[in-house]
C-alpha cells in the first residue's frame, strides 16, 4: 500500500482541495484534456500538478494514483 508517509504505513500527507479533484477526476477515468478543460487550466498545469501529485502519493502510473487515492479514501 502506496502512502505519502513513504513507508507504505501511516496517514497520506493531505492534498489541496485542487489536488483533490484531480485525483478524483483521474480515478473517474478522465483525460488531462478533459480535467484541463474542467478546470479551465492548461493541459500542461494538469500534467504539471499530476506529477508533483504522484510524487507525494509515491507512485508513478495514474492506475497506480487511482489505487492509492481509493485506499487513502481521497475519493
Amino acid at each position: 500500500r502506496a502512502c505519502a508517509g513513504g513507508d507504505g504505513e501511516g496517514p497520506a500527507a493531505p492534498l489541496a482541495p485542487a489536488d483533490a479533484d484531480i485525483v478524483r477526476m483521474v480515478v473517474g477515468g478522465a483525460t488531462d484534456d478533459q480535467i484541463a478543460r474542467t478546470l479551465y487550466v492548461s493541459t500542461r498545469t494538469v500534467q504539471n500538478r499530476l506529477t508533483r501529485i504522484r510524487r507525494v502519493a509515491h507512485v508513478q502510473r495514474r492506475t497506480e494514483l487511482a489505487r492509492w487515492a481509493l485506499e487513502n479514501e481521497i475519493v
